[in-house]
């Protein structure tokens, strides 16, 4: 059952955004960090909601 799951993912196709494919390297890298940023946001929230 697993190997069926990991090759459906293997023929996934994936489609990219016009936006972000015509986006520059720094305009990228700044998208990821901002994205890094609200996801460990994000962890931390849920770290504190399960200690309290």
């Amino acid at each position: 059952m697993e190997n069926m799951k990991m090759e459906a993912f293997l023929n996934d196709n994936v489609v990219i955004p016009e936006n972000i494919k015509n986006m520059t390297r720094e305009e990228l890298e700044k998208a990821i960090a901002q994205l890094e940023n609200e996801l460990k946001k994000r962890k931390s929230e849920k770290g504190k909601n399960l200690r309290e």
